[in-house]
């Protein structure tokens, strides 16, 4: 049934993105790192990924932070996370400058890119399934770290990124999403910048899992 155009922006892009979302959460990979069997490797490898995409994501962001575009007042400090990845990887052995991105991880870095360039608006649709990740990814942490008999945090800083504070950075994402007055226009542009993330995600653990 079609969405009524004064539905609030966060339960457009939820309705929009769900069948891609249980799809992702599905994945067998996904399915694997929360039921504790996913090999270190793979785990590791799958932070890499992250951190290329965020490392775009958050320079495009910042760039038009920056600028004091409208939009952005959404974000704070508390919402980039590449120095988070970094600090992960390196505890787990592996050098994040080194890091290669899989052909879907770069396919979707460029997208980002593009729309930095042109449509800087469909930015809020890629940060809006990262940042929503981190409401599962926070149960999943407990998992991991019992998996790879982690000390503590380490190597989980990430996927506990918002600690206790977790729904309450969450619900203030959502007000201040649903408080701007986005033109039609813009929500389609980050429905679809959304599905694509979504979509990255799958076809990224996809990489991994096929990887030598």
């Amino acid at each position: 049934m079609p969405l009524k155009s004064n539905t609030p922006v966060m339960d457009r892009l939820r309705e929009a993105t769900w069948d891609l979302h249980m799809a992702t959460e599905s994945h067998p990979f996904q399915c694997a790192l929360g039921g504790g069997t996913l090999p270190r490797k793979l785990y590791v490898q799958y932070l890499s990924q992250l951190f290329l995409v965020h490392r775009a994501l958050e320079k495009n962001l910042l760039s038009w932070q920056e600028k004091r575009n409208g939009w952005t007042s959404v974000l704070h400090e508390y919402h980039y996370q590449e120095s988070c990845l970094r600090g992960d990887l390196v505890f787990l052995g592996q050098q994040p400058e080194s890091v290669s991105a899989s052909p879907s991880t770069q396919q979707v870095i460029d997208r980002i890119n593009r729309a930095g360039v042109h449509t800087p608006i469909a930015l809020l649709g890629f940060f809006y399934v990262l940042e929503g990740s981190s409401n599962g990814a926070r149960f999943l942490a407990k998992t991991v770290v019992k998996a790879y008999n982690l000390p503590g945090k380490s190597g989980t800083g990430y996927l506990d990124r918002h600690g206790d504070k977790q729904r309450e950075r969450w619900l203030q994402f959502k007000q201040d999403m649903n408080g701007l007055d986005f033109p039609e226009a813009d929500i389609e542009l980050m429905v679809e910048s959304a599905k694509l993330m979504f979509a990255a995600f799958g076809q990224i653990c996809t990489d991994l899992m096929s990887s030598p």
